[in-house]
């Protein structure tokens, strides 16, 4: 009988495996686009996110229209950027766009956020 459970961060929409955070941390960016409208590969100009470090964005070119590509590539962006994903040109390819993952907010965020700072309790007295 085996123990395998399978990948630990579960699976993609498309029942791809995700084995570590960063690939969950791609199929993230990947909803994101999706919800966005934003076509995904191997359609015309689509979306593609690799788990490299950090997330490499792009989008396929399409050949039969130069300006589709760029803008296609500046929606899919414009999409991570509103969602809070930190963008910004790739440093080793000029046709890609680095995404860093949404950071996790951590419990004093949180409070503060709510309004259960000291501050707020003391009003609230």
């Amino acid at each position: 009988m085996s123990r395998w459970k399978g990948p630990e961060f579960g699976r993609a929409v498309d029942a791809r495996p995700l084995w570590s955070a960063r690939d969950w941390a791609a199929e993230q960016a990947r909803v994101v686009l999706r919800a966005a409208g934003c076509p995904e590969f191997p359609a015309r100009a689509g979306f593609s996110v690799e788990s490299h470090d950090p997330l490499a964005l792009a989008v396929t070119d399409d050949f039969t229209d130069p300006a589709h590509q760029p803008a296609a590539l500046a929606r899919a962006t414009r999409a991570l950027a509103e969602a809070g994903y930190r963008t910004a040109p790739h440093p080793w390819d000029n046709e890609l766009v680095a995404v860093w993952p949404r950071p996790i907010r951590s419990r004093v965020t949180r409070r503060a956020v709510r309004g259960d700072d000291a501050a707020s309790s003391a009003a609230r007295r």
